[in-house]
């Protein structure tokens, strides 16, 4: 724990440097957005419910970033964990991204009629499926999922709002115990706040995800698709912290920042792994029909390959080459990792949502199309969030001991 002893003004250090660059990405990020958007319109006219089935696609996998983002800044001050400060601030500026995801998550009840079995229960024909839906109507039903998003999302944004109000207070000088309480603040809200973020997030995959087939479940996935998305945001975070160091705008972090956050990925690549395999043996295990239809249509024809991919791809590959003491102390290998998992962790999502739909090709032009359009203006928006905030919070009582970490 800190203590007042140990909260001494930096100095020594040079003073905060609010961030100015990245506006031909920004740009960049409004026409991919712009193009993606006019796309999805154009697609409408041809296969409007496989438009919606794309866009939740990319919509899933930016939640999974932003939120994983979040559980990572929680963890680290419940933790009182001392080398994060050094980079804290590249998962804010990924989880300041909320406010738009909020705002995304409305073409998904938009679309819900295309979306949704449930909406409908009267169109399914399988009278058993029919009857497990109406069973669920009083959980499953378009006015009381909205509902619980605004919940959920009202939550994220309580936590987050003040989370970052706290940290940029820490942009200019304080008396120690001032930013002692301030620290202590941060502490105790990510503490408390840490397991609710679990149990939302869980309940927001089943309502968006889980209920494309509603006569089957998994008390394992809402673990699978956060961990997962926590492993992508501790990648694009790890990524962001080698463009930082490389724009000057946090030169002081050394390989052993690249070193412990390349442990975490490995670590938690591992539990997604693990949550992923039980999550499939249990449904082996059990052999009921409706379990067992939903891995049928995923372990199949072209979902086969996807399958397979994940397996090779998103564990195997990540995972020997993460063994590495040599790579995950180079900025160019967890670059480069971080690069291959925030990928792959799309094609999970993609795998899981796809197969809904029971098309025998599981990709689409529109698929590019949403990546386009939700990718394009959430990297306008984070950046712009960002612009006037400094990058590396100096005046925190721990960062000048953050930048001293070191790992062997």
């Amino acid at each position: 724990m800190t203590t007042t002893s140990q909260l001494s003004p930096p100095s020594d250090l040079r003073p905060a440097r609010p961030f100015r660059g990245g506006q031909p990405a920004l740009v960049g990020g409004l026409l991919a957005g712009a193009v993606g958007t006019v796309l999805l319109v154009v697609g409408l006219f041809f296969d409007a419910k496989q438009v919606f089935f794309s866009y939740l696609v990319a919509y899933a996998y930016l939640f999974t970033l932003v939120l994983g983002a979040g559980a990572f800044i929680m963890s680290m001050h419940a933790a009182s964990a001392i080398w994060s400060t050094a980079i804290r601030r590249l998962a804010e500026a990924v989880l300041a991204i909320l406010p738009l995801v909020v705002v995304l998550v409305i073409p998904l009840f938009l679309g819900a009629d295309l979306l949704y079995p449930w909406m409908h229960p009267e169109r399914i024909a399988r009278e058993e499926v029919r009857q497990v839906v109406l069973h669920k109507r009083s959980y499953l039903n378009l006015p009381f999922v909205i509902v619980r998003a605004v919940a959920y999302f009202a939550f994220f944004l309580l936590v987050a709002r003040l989370l970052r109000r706290w940290s940029l207070r820490m942009d200019r000088p304080g008396t120690p115990e001032e930013l002692l309480r301030i620290k202590s603040r941060m502490r105790v809200l990510s503490s408390m706040a840490l397991p609710a973020l679990a149990v939302f997030g869980t309940m927001a995959s089943w309502d968006w995800l889980m209920s494309l087939s509603p006569d089957w479940y998994s008390t394992m996935f809402g673990l699978y698709y956060l961990a997962g998305g926590f492993v992508a945001a501790l990648a694009v975070i790890s990524l962001l912290a080698v463009l930082a160091r490389r724009a000057g705008y946090l030169p002081e972090i050394n390989d052993s920042h690249f070193y412990a956050l390349g442990r975490l990925m490995f670590a938690f690549l591992v539990f997604w792994a693990y949550t992923s395999y039980w999550q499939y043996t249990l449904s082996w295990i059990a052999n009921r029909p409706v379990e067992a239809q939903w891995f049928w249509k995923r372990t199949h024809g072209a979902y086969a390959k996807v399958g397979l991919f994940i397996i090779f791809g998103h564990f195997a590959f990540p995972f020997l080459v993460l063994l590495s003491y040599w790579i995950k102390r180079r900025a160019w290998g967890i670059s480069t990792m971080a690069l291959w998992i925030a990928g792959a962790h799309y094609f999970d999502v993609h795998w899981i949502i796809a197969a809904a739909r029971d098309r025998p090709n599981p990709f689409s032009w529109m698929d590019a199309a949403a990546v386009l359009a939700v990718g394009g203006f959430s990297l306008a928006f984070g950046l712009w969030r960002q612009r006037g905030v400094s990058v590396a919070p100096v005046y925190d009582p721990t960062f000048a001991r953050a930048l001293e970490y070191e790992s062997l």
